[in-house]
């Protein structure tokens, strides 16, 4: 039986950092965590890179270069001045999200596909049939 080989592939990089950052107005910091998500294309090129920040409710001020932000647990109002973000929240875990403005990853991504043993591009590889073999480079960068 063959069968139709449709491509449409992101990859999705995923790694947590763990940090500490200062609330504004508290004598404690604050424990902070992080996600940083790579979206890459079919070849592993990087679309876009975004941050899902998290941290304990209250008064919080982070930092981050961002092209735009997003309250992800509230409707409370981020505050985004220059690379400082801030908001007051009465929730016990608050959430939010943050585009990053640099797109660059602490890996390189190489994605190539071989159709019946054959190299093949992502826009030739729709609607064909066959083997499909995928193959996934990772290195430093």
């Amino acid at each position: 039986m063959k069968r139709l080989i449709s491509i449409f592939f992101i990859v999705v990089l995923l790694f947590t950092v763990s940090a500490t950052s200062f609330s504004v107005g508290a004598t404690t910091s604050s424990k902070k965590e992080e996600v940083v998500y790579g979206i890459l294309g079919a070849d592993g090129s990087i679309q876009s890179i975004y941050v899902v920040n998290s941290f304990k409710g209250g008064i919080i001020t982070d930092y981050g270069n961002y092209n735009e932000i997003s309250n992800l647990t509230s409707s409370e109002k981020l505050k985004h001045t220059g690379d400082m973000i801030s908001v007051s929240t009465t929730a016990d875990n608050f959430f939010y999200q943050g585009t990053l403005q640099t797109k660059a990853l602490p890996w390189n991504v190489d994605i190539r596909y071989k159709l019946d043993g054959k190299e093949i591009s992502t826009s030739e590889l729709a609607g064909k049939n066959g083997a499909l073999e995928i193959i996934i480079a990772i290195t430093q960068n």
